[in-house]
């Protein structure tokens, strides 16, 4: 009783100590053991929590508080199958637990029950209209499903009956990102840290807002208080806050992207934990002369990343590759989708089955070589890869670094990864010339446009960077301020991603002497124009850490040249390995002082960018760069390579094709 009074006065050492005293003294108290257990969960160690959960329930089979507290840790450590089994263990004996109701359906949509999820949601809520939490797992799922106004409207619910929910603050900010309304997304991340400054989870979706709209004054001190939260975490078993997708996006560091990768992939291993399923491969090694590969994406719709496998599928060799595609996004109706459909040996919709049930289709499937084309993205089924439901998986194009487990190989090229960095990687790298990405066939670019249809001066030189405003740093805003002071008669174009970037980048822009007007900002358009107005630009501006992928291979190929600034990375590197394969390396840089001077030069020299410009146009016409079906062929030659060291009995090692 008295640890009870120091819980409630928050001296949790105290009620440890007192709760400790209680078992010395009666070893055999199930309630002090549930209650010492409730003490580790608030001080985070779960898995020291777990052990006195279960004791309790040796002890008192009976005690239901013991056991939902179980339950709830279970869920709280991932291990979300353990947790489903002890919940409905609770709903058998109290069937109108509308918490254990709401957690069960957490649970179960942490491993892809969204139906049986919607249940018992709607039962907890049944049986209480006003509990917040359900409400906020709704919006969860209705996000899962990419129902954003769904979502929005239960995360509101969520945070008016529980102004103190930081989660639910959270999924609301979500919701209004992906409906595009940025400023109610960041009020929203800025709400979820107000509720618990000391959420994780929270100060890093408000820095990757920050990010978005380019608040670099508000993004510093937020990201110094995630990283001082991370590193009480590091070393541990604990997932860090930090995504690994913004940590690609804000350091280079290949040592520090692992570490952010290695901790979610081994979270990705408790969620699996306990599934119990276990696929045996022996009997398939052997070679064939038909190779079944498998896509695993929720990305089969108009996405970029859908635009490239729209090609990549379509031109595969159909009579030595069997391609199956699984898909955990929803169906848009988009020409992608349906034409991903059609050039499938067998196209899986498995948007609402479960991890282990998506695992098990393809196991039975008898797919050789799984290709996850997410990684750490959005609609990212990570626990599938863990489940390794095929012999040979392998990681790309969703996710440019490594993913910290579950896969044999990685495709790259020999520009965004050098030989000596591989130890920082899981996975096996299969070297793939000229660009590890296989890019989509470009569109003839006939439009003829005017620079005044856009805003632009007739006579002014124009700078480009049609990137994203989460890839602009306040160091190579800086940078591209610099060159625009340097030359007077320019403009950089930039662009209008949403409203919030566009004013704060026009309010740096003042603050280092420019005016607002020399940034112009260009609306999306359909892509045939989008291309075709890259030709009323001068020169290409690329991004830091995180290049231009899509953006600088549009870039390209309508013949802008682009210079870039090598990094340390992938996503930092992929631009010079474009450039390198269409023989313009004079075009990339090692540091800031040589970008900025380069692009001066480039700018006063107008014959010197003249013959730049010609060069591409010449190189882009026999590089391999554009030969989408060489490139296919290329990673055909892969795949048959992997299966042949797997069907020889040997481990995964490093290739070159």
């Amino acid at each position: 009783n008295i640890g009870q009074l120091y819980k409630a006065e928050g001296q949790l050492s105290n009620a440890f100590d007192a709760y400790s005293l209680a078992i010395n003294i009666k070893p055999e108290f199930s309630e002090a053991h549930s209650n010492i257990a409730n003490i580790l969960v608030a001080l985070e160690d779960n898995k020291k929590a777990l052990e006195h959960y279960y004791r309790a329930l040796e002890i008192d089979p009976s005690n239901l508080m013991a056991r939902y507290n179980l339950a709830t840790t279970l869920s709280l450590r991932n291990e979300h199958s353990q947790a489903v089994e002890v919940f409905r263990s609770i709903l058998s004996v109290i069937p109108d637990h509308f918490e254990a109701h709401n957690n069960l359906a957490f649970s179960l949509l942490e491993q892809g029950f969204k139906d049986e999820a919607l249940d018992h949601l709607n039962i907890a809520l049944g049986i209480n209209p006003e509990f917040s939490s359900a409400h906020a797992n709704l919006g969860y799922l209705f996000a899962k499903l990419s129902d954003w106004e769904s979502s929005l409207e239960h995360y509101k619910k969520a945070t008016s009956l529980d102004p103190n929910r930081a989660e639910a603050w959270i999924g609301l900010g979500n919701a209004h990102e992906s409906l595009g309304n940025s400023k109610d997304a960041l009020d929203s991340f800025q709400f979820a840290v107000n509720a618990d400054p000391e959420d994780g989870n929270a100060l890093s979706a408000l820095c990757n807002q920050l990010m978005g709209v380019c608040a670099w004054e508000e993004l510093t001190p937020a990201l110094e208080k995630l990283d001082a939260i991370d590193l009480r975490r590091k070393g541990g078993a604990k997932k860090l806050y930090e995504n690994p997708l913004m940590s690609l996006t804000r350091t280079s560091d290949l040592q520090a992207n692992a570490i952010v990768a290695w901790s979610w992939s081994e979270d990705v291993k408790l969620a699996v934990t306990g599934l119990e399923i276990n696929f045996s491969f022996e009997k398939r090694r052997k070679l064939k002369s038909i190779l079944n590969i498998g896509y695993l994406s929720s990305d089969f719709r108009k996405h970029v990343v859908g635009n490239i496998t729209n090609d990549l599928i379509a031109m595969h060799n159909h009579e030595k590759f069997r391609i199956f595609a699984y898909s955990t996004g929803n169906d848009d109706g988009s020409k992608n989708r349906k034409f991903i459909k059609q050039n499938c040996k067998k196209f899986r919709d498995v948007n609402n089955h479960s991890s282990a049930e998506i695992a098990q289709l393809i196991y039975e499937d008898e797919v050789d070589i799984l290709v996850d084309l997410n990684g750490y993205t959005a609609g990212s089924r990570m626990e599938i890869a863990a489940l390794r439901p095929a012999p040979i998986q392998i990681n790309y194009l969703g996710f440019p670094g490594t993913v910290g487990d579950f896969f044999d190989y990685i495709i790259l090229d020999h520009v965004v990864l050098e030989p000596s960095e591989e130890s920082r990687f899981c996975e096996k790298v299969i070297y793939i010339p000229p660009y590890y990405v296989i890019n989509e066939q470009v569109p003839e670019v006939s439009l003829n446009l005017e620079r005044k249809e856009f805003g632009l001066p007739e006579n002014s030189f124009i700078f480009c960077s049609f990137n994203k405003p989460n890839k602009i740093e306040w160091v190579m805003f800086e940078c591209w301020m610099n060159i625009l002071n340097r030359i007077p008669n320019s403009i950089l174009w930039l662009i209008d991603d949403n409203s919030l970037a566009t004013q704060n980048l026009k309010k740096a822009a003042t603050s280092f002497g420019i005016e607002p007007e020399r940034l112009v900002f260009a609306n999306k358009i359909p892509k045939n124009q989008h291309l075709a107005r890259h030709r009323l630009a001068d020169l290409g501006l690329d991004t830091r850490l995180y290049n231009g992928g899509v953006t600088t291979w549009d870039a390209l190929s309508a013949g802008l040249p682009v210079i870039t600034l090598r990094g340390n990375n992938i996503p930092s590197r992929a631009a010079a390995s474009m450039l390198t394969s269409i023989g313009m390396e004079e075009l990339i840089t090692f540091n800031l002082e040589a970008y900025q001077e380069l692009a001066i030069e480039l700018a006063e020299k107008v014959e010197k960018l003249d013959n730049i410009r010609d060069k591409i146009s010449k190189n882009m016409k026999s590089s391999k760069l554009l030969n989408t079906e060489l490139s296919v062929r290329n990673l055909e030659k892969a795949y048959q390579t992997v299966w042949k060291i797997f069907s020889d009995g040997n481990e995964p090692y490093s290739i070159k094709i």
